[in-house]
């Protein structure tokens, strides 16, 4: 029997097992979901190694991308299951059932050779997201119908492309399609599945679930979903749609590009004003799938490469963040950053991990996240004369977006751990009781350690970035694009990154030179008065002056009125039409037979023309 029927099998009965476990053996509920994740991760690295085999009906299939995109599942399940080993759920029996099956429909999703297979796991995803989501109870429910209904939403879209493409070929199977994009129907159908996959990534403007689920959800429901796993799946369906299934031409290149840039920078200007430290991270998570989408719509080698190696790397940081977050949150029970202050010498690996994330999500090198940028801007510098000017607009929005993520980083850093420390006042546990700060301490190490080994994965990508990326995605994405590049393209991204070393050390030899003096320190002096706590800054007011500032202050303000959230605008909009429908529901007799009376008078007019008397 092919092992994938065999995880399959496993995942399922582990998701049975772990229902029906009594309430006193709920403790060992992580352990199988735990072995769970690790088959899905063993399963990638068989297909990565010994290659992915067609079986006889062609319903499943392994390539170089598929096999990654199980690694990353298997990866990211066994990280989040130890992780939430000690984290205080309601009920860990549903949370781990809901684990296992979103196990089993995302390893479905990557190696489905038919689309109406990928269609079916695709589905069960959207159902199990809701689900997940609203395992915190009656507070969730608003963020969960919202979530269900733009995911759900966007996979009828998925069906309308999928019923679309097998009326083009006859034929549903991924590695049989190759559609030119000729005409209006197959651009549509391009569309459709590209939404599906936008959606799922959380791109501009199907993102508002994210930013609204990240307050309720509990932290490794976000860590789990929004930061990895949803996108892995909605950049894989994007990769596959753009790199073998349809020949896009540049007129929806430049739309998916632009989609990109519109996502980077409106993400990124949104998070740099939040007070929570959820709500900031969840638009960093929209934010830098405009990274992803850019690097792809590039439609070249690097651009390409720089994609997908970001999509990993964003999981990784992400991931890393969200669980530092849980902690602060158990820990402190609070995550608004005026709460927060001089965590930083009692969770030391906390600080640390989080620190190694903020640094590689912004771009700094030389972690992971600095050459999947640099890989996507190689990607824009390549496709210059392809659309205009529009590369050197793609590129300065995706480098500012680069810098205003540090600027919003920084602000975290500081208000969590290297501000003042809050008074005892200020920190409240769930139940309205006063936690004093010398009760503030590590996590436990099984949460510990899964922080730590993805800020530890964070370095080792960014350190070997040639290896990884091409190893990873090589083969796949030059297969598709071009002949494996010479060394001589590397070497111009060597270079790079060895000038901008030796710029960072020069000016660590100059500061320290500089500053090597002894320093008087002496107390502040601030109008003869004593410094109290009001007087210093939280880190809630940085960039305070960006949210005054026309005409930001417009924009943000109707970003506060939802004018950008599509859902919202959608459900006004059909309020309207209801409201308008329901007028016309007078109870009147006379009302309904002159309505008879016009449709009528409609259809004889049509029949008229249609039979040439008009």
């Amino acid at each position: 029997m092919e092992v994938i029927y065999i995880l399959f099998g496993f995942l399922l009965m582990g998701s049975v097992v772990i229902l029906f476990l009594p309430r006193r053996e709920e403790r060992w509920s992580w352990l199988i979901a735990f072995l769970g994740a690790a088959g899905t991760f063993s399963l990638g690295v068989r297909y990565l190694l010994y290659g992915g085999e067609f079986l006889p009906n062609s319903y499943f299939f392994c390539d170089s991308l598929s096999a990654f995109m199980l690694l990353g599942i298997g990866f990211f399940g066994m990280v989040v299951s130890l992780y939430a080993k000690k984290f205080p759920f309601p009920s860990p029996s549903r949370f781990f059932t809901f684990f296992l099956l979103t196990l089993f429909a995302a390893s479905g999703v990557v190696s489905s050779h038919n689309l109406f297979f990928l269609l079916f796991f695709w589905g069960i995803l959207g159902i199990l997201l809701f689900a997940m989501v609203s395992l915190t109870g009656y507070e969730s429910a608003d963020s969960a119908k919202k979530t269900a209904l733009i995911i759900i939403g966007s996979d009828a879209f998925l069906l309308f492309g999928i019923a679309g493409i097998w009326y083009l070929t006859g034929t549903v199977e991924i590695t049989a399609l190759h559609i030119p994009i000729t005409r209006w129907l197959s651009g549509g159908i391009f569309l459709s599945i590209a939404i599906a996959g936008l959606a799922k990534a959380g791109a501009m403007p199907f993102h508002s679930w994210i930013p609204d689920i990240s307050e309720t959800a509990s932290i490794p429901v976000m860590a789990f979903l929004p930061a990895s796993l949803d996108k892995l799946l909605g950049i894989y369906l994007l990769a596959r749609i753009c790199n073998g299934i349809f020949v896009v031409h540049e007129g929806l290149w430049l739309l998916l590009r632009s989609i990109g840039a519109l996502t980077i920078l409106g993400g990124v200007f949104m998070a740099l004003v939040q007070k929570d430290i959820r709500k900031l991270l969840a638009y960093h998570a929209v934010s830098q799938v405009g990274y992803m989408v850019i690097g792809i719509a590039s439609a070249t080698p690097f651009g390409v490469l720089g994609g997908l190696f970001h999509m990993v790397n964003h999981a990784l940081y992400k991931s890393a963040l969200f669980l530092g977050a849980g902690v602060i949150q158990q820990k402190v029970a609070s995550t608004y950053i005026k709460s927060l202050g001089g965590l930083a010498p009692k969770m030391p690996y906390t600080f640390f991990s989080m620190l190694i994330a903020s640094l590689a999500i912004s771009g700094i090198p030389p972690l992971n996240g600095f050459f999947s940028k640099l890989f996507i801007y190689r990607g824009l510098l390549d496709s210059a004369g392809k659309g205009g000017i529009s590369w050197l607009l793609l590129l300065t929005a995706a480098m500012l977006g680069s810098a205003l993520t540090l600027a919003s980083f920084l602000k975290l850093l500081y208000a969590a751990f290297l501000g003042r420390e809050r008074s005892s006042r200020n920190l409240f546990d769930s139940l309205g009781r006063d936690r004093s700060s010398r009760l503030i301490s590590e996590a436990p190490v099984e949460i510990v350690i899964p922080q730590v080994l993805l800020a530890f994965f964070c370095i080792i990508f960014g350190l070997f970035f040639k290896r990884v990326s091409t190893g990873f995605f090589g083969s796949y994405v030059f297969g598709f694009l071009a002949s494996i590049p010479p060394e001589k393209s590397f070497f111009i991204l060597d270079l790079s990154l060895a000038m901008l070393l030796a710029a960072i050390g020069a000016g660590m030899i100059l500061f320290i030179a500089l500053f090597s003096k002894p320093i008087r320190l002496s107390p502040p002096f601030i109008g003869g008065e004593a410094v109290t706590e009001s007087m210093c800054s939280t880190g809630e007011e940085f960039y305070k002056t960006i949210q005054e500032m026309e005409p930001f202050s417009s924009l943000y303000r109707m970003a506060d009125q939802k004018v950008f959230d599509l859902y919202e605008s959608l459900r006004s909009f059909s309020r309207i039409l209801a409201t308008g429908l329901r007028s016309l529901h007078t109870g009147g007799v006379g009302t309904y037979i002159a309505w008879v009376l016009v449709g009528m008078i409609a259809i004889l007019f049509l029949l008229s023309r249609q039979a040439g008397f008009l």
